[in-house]
């Protein structure tokens, strides 16, 4: 199979993940009236994800020491002692969490840690050594094995919330942690079926120190980043109260496309960085960091736009009206996300400042707990917003300091300004009479956000282009026509 072809499995793998989190979350949201009861559920899974991140150091060390070893007895030894040790640490991260359910209950506010631990600990045992599979299928050659399993899973949670839906006595937050854990189950079983050679060949020893280290360096970098974009809801747990944080975490909703667009275009420049690096062409580094920064602006800036305007109508009509005000957070959050068109983390590992990014990383994120604390303190659940938003603005001052001295340019040699602002004002132009006639003047519902948002994106993609010719008609005709002639073949 072909590099293209195994990453576009891989991706669309990824993307279902994200998809049956996302379906997870809405459905949950409609069918859990109580706001409390929805909150603590929540932040058993936000436990989980946080477990989760503290085992991601083991598949990034697997399949980076994969690459040097040569021989197959090396390898294949690799695949067992890495599964062998995470399986230890899986362990005992879930030992840690049921010896300290009495606190996270306590500071949490949320009976249902204690009331559930077996089940809690079990689901997050399950998911945190799944997650060894992900690399694991990949350096294998068998995406599709991946591909197939997380289908079934996205299935398994359409299921799991209509069966709810339609059978309310079982929408307990008991039950609903049960099926969650069957279903991590068939994940890990499906998994373990195939991985049963790779356990018995080879020598029976754990990692060595060298891997060992590299390992925890990962998973030091990945937990500082995970309570970067957690500690909000972290403080808002042990500071307010579980319906504070289900109107947070509605409110907080990531946009998917986001980590679809940066991860792809992060896999494609960062070997093209590193190459153009070593070769000392800063220029060229800056001109194509200019020409990814203006494809991103034009994906994704129409996007954070029509959030900003349409935020209360989109939230609500995903989740319903008993979370408008988790629009209104919404609304204020997507703020952050418009400096996310440039690559700063990509772009810094990529030419030799990979420290810089943990050390940057460690400052936003003491900048944040500083401005959470004080900020929630005064203004409740919408201070730990305005905490997230100014953190995100003050955290790109170090990197374009570093990233300007280092590529030996100015800000406006990689960032393309006329289009970032053509597009965020035509986008305001475009949007804002919409609103004000479909919502304000009329007062349609909710749900006619979803056919405005396909024509206003679809709209502003034919302006920009028409203006920048950013991207050719032809092409992406021929591009399409090549693909449907592949698949008759």
């Amino acid at each position: 199979m072909s590099l293209k072809k195994a990453t576009a499995i891989v991706s669309l793998s990824n993307l279902l993940n994200t998809l049956s989190n996302l379906i997870l979350s809405v459905g949950l949201a409609y069918i859990l009236v109580e706001k409390e009861k929805f909150g603590k559920i929540q932040q058993i899974l936000m436990i989980a994800s946080f477990c989760y991140s503290i085992v991601s150091g083991f598949p990034m060390g697997l399949s980076y020491f994969f690459g040097r070893y040569k021989s197959h007895t090396s390898r294949i030894n690799l695949l067992k002692k890495v599964f062998l040790s995470l399986l230890l640490v899986c362990f005992g991260i879930s030992l840690t969490v049921y010896l300290f359910k009495d606190s996270l209950s306590f500071s949490f506010k949320n009976t249902a840690i204690n009331t559930n631990i077996l089940l809690f600990i079990s689901l997050l045992f399950f998911k945190s050594l799944g997650s060894y599979f992900i690399n694991f299928f990949v350096l294998i050659k068998k995406e599709q094995k991946l591909l197939f399993i997380n289908s079934l899973i996205f299935l398994l949670n359409i299921i799991l919330i209509v069966f709810v839906f339609i059978f309310q006595e079982f929408s307990t937050i008991t039950s609903i942690l049960l099926i969650l854990t069957v279903i991590e189950a068939i994940r890990l079983v499906y998994y373990l079926t195939f991985i049963r050679k790779y356990i018995i060949l080879g020598n029976n020893v754990l990692i060595n120190k060298q891997e060992l280290i590299y390992i925890i360096s990962v998973t030091g970098i990945t937990i500082l980043n995970t309570f970067y974009v957690f500690i909000d809801k972290y403080m808002i747990s042990f500071m307010l109260t579980p319906e504070d944080y289900a109107d947070y975490q509605v409110g907080a909703f990531v946009v998917p496309f986001i980590g679809i667009i940066t991860g792809s275009i992060m896999t494609t420049f960062i070997p093209v960085f590193s190459k153009l690096k070593y070769d000392n062409k800063l220029k060229e580094i800056a001109h194509k960091l200019k020409n990814a920064t203006r494809y991103t602006s034009i994906i994704l800036l129409p996007i954070f736009t029509f959030c900003l305007v349409f935020g209360k109508e989109l939230i609500t009509a995903i989740y319903s009206d008993r979370y408008y005000f988790s629009g209104e957070i919404f609304q204020i959050y997507t703020l952050r996300y418009f400096t996310t068109v440039i690559l700063f983390s990509l772009t810094m590992s990529a030419i030799g400042l990979q420290n810089w990014v943990l050390f940057t990383s460690l400052i936003s994120l003491v900048v944040n707990v500083v401005l959470n604390y004080f900020l929630i303190l005064k203004f409740g659940v919408i201070g730990a917003v305005y905490a997230t938003v100014i953190t995100g603005y003050v955290g790109v001052i170090l990197p374009l300091y570093l990233i300007n001295k280092t590529l030996k340019c100015k800000f406006l040699d990689y960032f393309p300004l006329k289009e970032y602002v053509f597009i965020i004002i035509i986008s305001f132009l475009i949007a804002s009479p919409i609103y004000y006639f479909v919502f304000i003047k009329n007062d349609f519902p909710a749900v006619a956000v979803f056919p405005i948002s396909f024509a206003f994106y679809v709209t502003i993609l034919l302006l920009t282009n028409r203006v920048f010719k950013m991207f050719s008609y032809i092409e992406i005709k021929n591009k399409v026509q090549f693909f449907l002639d592949g698949r008759r073949k």
